[in-house]
């Protein structure tokens, strides 16, 4: 993300690819101090797709759920997300089951 010519590695061609949307967390934090536009708290984190690219995003973590963790399975949705004034279309993790 975003799409590439070139692999940074080996300058090979690259080729698209679809995503399924589905991973694990690799590392979330809460986040208390958001940037301008954004409500807090949130939680946003690393995220390794099956495909494997990393993504870092949003993970939904509802009042009251245990907070998002290393190793946590995930299924990305597209979402508006920030406050009213300034919202964007952007990747949102909700953990699913094991």
């Amino acid at each position: 993300m975003p799409p590439r010519e070139m692999c940074p590695n080996d300058f090979a061609a690259c080729a698209p690819i679809g995503l399924t949307g589905g991973g694990t967390i690799y590392e979330a934090v809460r986040v208390v101090i958001p940037p301008q536009g954004f409500d807090t708290p949130f939680w946003a984190g690393y995220i390794d797709l099956d495909e494997g690219a990393r993504f870092f995003a949003q993970i939904a973590c509802a009042e009251g759920e245990s907070p998002p963790r290393h190793g946590d399975r995930v299924q990305m949705n597209v979402e508006w997300i920030g406050t009213a004034d300034r919202r964007v279309l952007a990747p949102v993790f909700s953990r699913v089951a094991n």
